[in-house]
Parts: structure tokens; sequence; C-alpha cells
């Protein structure tokens, strides 16, 4: 019996396939037969849907692209606002840059963090020189010596930075990113290990960065060339160095936080330990620093997609354009709708005739639904036409994975 039941159930389901694609076919000549109806409404289709894909596209690489980095989710910043790029002062209210001294302390007591790494969000220009080339300016960027270990990158070519590098007296070192060294310098294998001339002084370039990565800060523009150690920043800006400057605030701080950290708890302590920085230096503030450092705060926010100021600039834009792309397929689908029930009308006759002659309403819905199903398609596959497609060239993003560290 239950052998019986099984085989009913298998015909049915075949009938209902062959039922499903004589539905196909029929919907096929059916907009062969009437071009200009299929035309019309598979464009209306493609243009709402194409329109809708693209700015979700350009949604998805400001907003919601994480760093081609080791477990993205893991990161979180210290700070929640998205400006660049320094302050002066005892008195952030809520914190995002953080001198060197301070940087220090937060890295020594808080555990929470498997690794608390500081970075400078603003570009410091170079002149930069190698024997035999020309010289060119270029963008530069301090970072902690455990800056790619706390992302979970590794070099392309040579190797990253470590906490030595990050010594004073230590030999001055950089990293020249991947897009400088294909760009500028023809990707020419005798740079890891050159000797560059930055700001007339000798810098080994100890390794090239994986392709893809750009650093922790995401711009439209100025992205670094050169890494080079926080320690080397009085070098190369002399009297205008800030790094043993307890009172300017230029660091930002991105951490790798422990697989069983409470974020919250994490938080909490890091304000604690701001305020007893902050107690530490109460008799270098100004009468207003005085009133006001020990409501002093500090926010972690997801960091995993980095600081991106193109979000900042352009997230209250995108969203308004991604919400009129959306209207738009909404008005397409409706006109599109509109016209198969005029379509449907007009074939008064010709449903009637089918009911007549037995077919029944689940019959009928059925074959408008698959018609509505197989435009929807071609509309989506002519959408797909039209959305601009990015060409990862010359493998710029192929092998990342293998220079993030497991």
């Amino acid at each position: 019996m239950q052998q019986t039941a099984l085989n009913v159930r298998e015909e049915r389901n075949s009938l209902l396939v062959e039922s499903l694609v004589r539905d196909v076919f029929l919907a096929v000549r059916t907009m062969w037969k009437n071009p200009g109806f299929a035309s019309v409404a598979i464009l209306t289709l493609a243009l709402g849907i194409g329109s809708t894909t693209a700015i979700f596209t350009l949604v998805q690489q400001v907003m919601l692209k994480p760093l081609p980095v080791r477990e993205p989710n893991r990161l979180w910043r210290v700070g929640s606002a998205l400006e660049c790029c320094n302050s002066r002062g005892y008195a952030q209210n809520d914190w995002n840059f953080f001198s060197w001294e301070a940087t220090k302390l937060l890295r020594a007591k808080t555990s929470g963090f498997e690794a608390l790494a500081a970075f400078q969000l603003g570009n410091t220009a170079l002149g930069v020189r190698r024997q035999n080339w020309p010289s060119e300016t270029a963008n530069g960027e301090f970072v902690s010596g455990n800056f790619f270990k706390t992302l979970g990158i590794s070099a392309w070519r040579g190797r990253v930075f470590t906490d030595d590098d990050d010594q004073k007296g230590a030999p001055a070192v950089a990293v020249m990113s991947f897009r400088a060294w294909r760009e500028k310098y023809g990707a020419d294998p005798s740079v890891p290990g050159a000797t560059y001339n930055i700001n007339g002084h000798p810098f080994t370039i100890i390794g090239i960065g994986p392709p893809g990565f750009i650093g922790a800060k995401v711009a439209d523009s100025g992205m670094p060339d050169f890494w080079m150690p926080l320690t080397t920043e009085p070098l190369l800006q002399g009297a205008a160095s800030r790094l043993e400057s307890p009172r300017t605030a230029w660091l930002d701080l991105i951490g790798r936080v422990r697989p069983d950290t409470n974020v919250k708890a994490l938080e909490a302590q890091l304000q604690v330990e701001l305020h007893g920085w902050l107690a530490s230096h109460v008799a270098d503030m100004t009468p207003q620093e005085k009133g006001v450092w020990e409501k002093q705060t500090l926010h972690l926010t997801p960091g995993g997609a980095g600081v991106s100021l193109i979000r900042a600039h352009y997230k209250d834009a995108l969203l308004l354009l991604f919400l009129a792309s959306i209207s738009v397929l909404l008005v397409g689908c409706a006109n599109v709708a509109n016209l198969l029930l005029v379509r449907a009308l007009t074939n008064r006759e010709q449903i009637a005739l089918r009911a007549a002659l037995g077919a029944s309403r689940v019959r009928l819905v059925q074959t408008a639904l698959v018609e509505s199903l197989v435009l929807a398609v071609l509309g989506a596959l002519g959408g797909i036409v039209m959305t601009p497609i990015r060409n990862t060239d010359d493998g710029e993003l192929a092998g990342l994975d293998r220079h993030t560290q497991r």
C-alpha cells in the first residue's frame, strides 16, 4: 500500500513538472508572437533591476565591505566618529584620537584585546628617491609595529613590521603598498631590501604589502604608498613631531579582541584606563579641561570595515540614492503588472475558452504565474547585463587570502 501511495505521489510530481514545462514554452511562444509587449515589459524590469543592483553594489563596496583581513568580525575600533585627523588637548568628550603615550598605556593595561594597533588616520607628504630613479612625491602613513599582525596581514614580498622595528634606535624601515610597487616601480623584484631616501633619510624597504590591501583607512584618495613605524615619525617630522606630545591626539586605534571578550566590559575598562591617564595629566590641563576631564567618554565600534572616510562623507547620499533606485524598481514592477492586467483583459475570450474546455482556476492561475515568472527572469538577466561589473585586473585580489595570517 505504501508503494502504491509512493507511485501516486511520483506520478503527480511528474504531471506537475510537465505542466510547468508546457506553461514555460507557452509563455515564450506568446511573447514571441507579441514582441512589443514582451520588449517593453522586459526592458522596464531590466532598467529597474539593473539600476537597483548597481546602486546596491556601490553601497556594499562603500558601506558594507569588510577589510581584506583575517576574521574582520573580531576587529574593534576605539572611537565612534568618522573624522580626520587629530585633536589637541585633554578634552574630546567622545574620544576618537589618542596620543602615543595614551596608546601605550591602553595597550599595556587592556587584557581584552589580543592586540591593539595604532595608525595615523591622515597622510604625511613624502619626498622619495631611489638611486637611479627620479625623485617623486608619495603618501606616507605611520603605524605601530604590531599593525599588520593585528589585522592578520603578511607581506606579498619580504616581510612586514614587528614590534622590534618600532623601537627608538631601530633601523629605519618601511613597507611599500602593492599598488605603489606595481604602478610606480613596475613591480621591480629588487625593491624589497633596497634603500630609499625618504625626506632625505635612508629607509630600507623590508616588504611589499599584499594586493588589495590599502590599510585600515578607507578613503576616496590619498591611500598610503609607504607604511613606516611610529618611532620614525620624529626622524621625518623633526621639530613638528607629535610622537612625544601627550596633548596631541593623532592616532586611531584598532584592536583584535579575544574570542571570549565581552565588548561592553572592555569598553568600560578602556574608559577607566582613559580616566586614569587623564588624572595623571591634570597639572598640565587648562582650566577648561580641568572642569571636564572626568566626564570624558569613549566607545568601541566594529572595526572590520576599517575607518571609512568615504562612508562618513557619502552615507546619507548613498542611502537616499538606494531608496530612489528601489522606488524606480517598484514603479517598474507596477507598470509591468498593469501591462499584464491589460493584456489579460484583451484575452478574456481565450481565457473563457480554456475554462469552457475544462481548465481549472488553479491551472489558469498557474499559467499566468509562469508567464510572469518568465518575464521576471528575462528582466533580471537584462538587469545583470546592464549592471556595470568591476573586473579585478592583474589578479589584484587573487592570492590575498594566502597573505592573511591564519
